[in-house]
């Protein structure tokens, strides 16, 4: 039997439909999460895991359990941010101070402007998942072992719970290209 997504139409197998990505697989997929949990930043969560941005957003949108987990993931991240803009303001970072190019001194820096940033993103997110209806943010992110276990079995409904709805807070489809950062206008 020929693969499923076999390029050679020869061998019987058909070429994968535009915008399918036979790479990112149920197993990625949870590696995925497990990046976006830790840390809730889908750029580096999709780089470690070998993926584009552009595929972890087109499977969001047409998974939705995989949506789910993604919010609950996000939710984890949040938690791990608090945790990072928490050390930095008490503990700081160490810096090399350099004079004529030796490294002289260590000096501890203090600057969580960054990470406030992006804890306030995540916020944003948490509370427009909240205000979308169905399941809460805080419900999915309790439930982030179980969905995560329910995607990779490919169970996508029954004891999971899932919605197929689109999540309010996720940006619309592919379909409509969005608008450039680069242009002028």
């Amino acid at each position: 039997m020929a693969e499923p997504h076999c390029p050679s139409t020869a061998c019987g197998g058909s070429p994968p439909r535009f915008g399918e990505d036979p790479v990112f697989t149920p197993a990625r997929k949870r590696r995925f999460l497990d990046e976006l949990a830790r840390h809730g930043n889908v750029r580096v969560a999709a780089a470690r895991v070998g993926v584009s941005r552009s595929g972890v957003y087109l499977a969001r949108g047409r998974d939705g359990a995989f949506a789910a987990a993604w919010r609950a993931a996000l939710v984890l991240g949040r938690d791990a941010a608090v945790a990072e803009v928490a050390e930095r303001a008490l503990e700081g970072w160490q810096e090399p101070v350099f004079y004529r190019g030796q490294q002289v001194a260590l000096r501890r820096r203090y600057d969580s402007r960054l990470l406030l940033a992006h804890l306030a993103r995540l916020d944003k997110a948490c509370a427009e998942m909240a205000d979308g209806g169905g399941r809460g943010a805080e419900v999915l992110a309790a439930d982030y072992d179980a969905l995560c276990a329910a995607l990779l079995d490919g169970d996508t409904g029954s004891g999971a719970n899932f919605s197929s709805e689109p999540c309010p807070a996720c940006p619309p489809p592919l379909d409509s290209a969005p608008p450039s950062r680069h242009s002028s206008g």
